[in-house]
């Protein structure tokens, strides 16, 4: 880009195809790929939701401006993004309860798809000290709700699954470090 600065592209994606559980007591594995609920914790998977895929990709432009003490400034914007997630309930599977399961409610059968967009400035000041302002979650998107039978205590918070989902809703942050 010559007199424009650089541009770098950053992508980081995960497909989850399997996510098998073989209980102790026997049994055939329970594959809880794509779901989420009380009877894939219950059985010993995940007891978070577990998107089959997800990623992070961002952009970044290092811009050729600098001003006397000001070093050279980066942009950059990331888009996080987590495929939906079905209740383990709905799931054909005869360990989960095959066809035979109750369903659960219908706020609670499936958690959609979610994307966040977070925005980062940064900059030199002189050579040693590098700052860094953003904001994550810019359209403050509110994670997906499930009910209270759907959401154990501890790994899911006030029917928020806060380890996947950004719980926080949109947040500022500032930071600065020093090498000497």
């Amino acid at each position: 880009m010559n007199d424009a600065g650089s541009v770098s592209l950053n992508f980081v994606g995960t497909w989850l195809d399997k996510l098998e559980t073989t209980p102790l007591k026997g049994g055939h594995p329970i594959d809880c790929a794509g779901l989420y609920g009380t009877l894939c914790t219950a059985l010993g998977g995940s007891p978070n939701p577990n998107p089959e895929w997800r990623h992070k990709m961002r952009v970044t432009w290092n811009t050729p401006f600098e001003y006397g003490w000001l070093g050279s400034v980066g942009l950059s914007a990331q888009w996080r993004y987590f495929s939906s997630v079905k209740l383990d309930t709905t799931s054909s599977d005869p360990a989960l309860g095959g066809a035979t399961a109750p369903r659960g409610a219908a706020t609670d059968l499936k958690l959609a798809s979610q994307s966040y967009i977070d925005l980062l400035a940064t900059f030199k000041i002189k050579d040693q000290y590098s700052f860094r302002a953003g904001v994550n979650n810019v359209f403050d998107n509110d994670p997906p709700l499930s009910g209270s039978s759907n959401c154990p205590t501890g790994p899911c918070n006030q029917n928020v699954w806060p380890q996947v989902y950004d719980a926080l809703g949109r947040y500022f942050f500032i930071g600065l470090t020093a090498d000497f």
